[in-house]
């Protein structure tokens, strides 16, 4: 998909590479997205820049595991039944709920992934909170 298209979008999903983070995610908020991620499980996954960034106020986070068994299995077996239910999910939200969301994606695509400089003073702030122990911030919630 271009970047163009992309631009025209509210979500978009933003899956796994060969490593939990993929270049799709951070494309998804430089165009003003909302991000939608569908992992194995939470304790397996850490989303960039945690506990500096506090991913639920802004991407759509669903655990494959959080899905109804019968869902969860057709995900895992490669069905794609999974989307109806992920656009019912979308569907619910409110058009004020998108548009905290993608205010909150811009302000963390601006924090942290707008340049190298950017990404590399994150990693500093995410190094020095779990240095102190803390475990969960929302700098980015109105």
């Amino acid at each position: 998909m271009s970047y163009v298209r992309l631009l025209n979008f509210t979500f978009s999903l933003a899956p796994m590479g060969r490593s939990p983070a993929s270049f799709r995610f951070a494309e998804t908020l430089a165009a003003g997205g909302i991000p939608v991620l569908i992992i194995p499980s939470r304790m397996s996954y850490f989303l960039p820049f945690e506990p500096a960034v506090c991913w639920d106020q802004c991407a759509i986070v669903v655990t494959a595991t959080s899905l109804p068994g019968e869902i969860n299995s057709l995900w895992t077996g490669g069905s794609v039944e999974w989307v109806r239910i992920m656009r019912d999910r979308l569907v619910a939200l409110s058009p004020a709920q998108i548009y905290r969301r993608q205010e909150t994606c811009a302000r963390i695509y601006h924090y942290a992934f707008k340049s190298p400089s950017k990404q590399v003073q994150a990693m500093h702030d995410v190094l020095a909170m779990r240095s102190q122990g803390i475990h969960s911030s929302c700098p980015f919630a109105k």
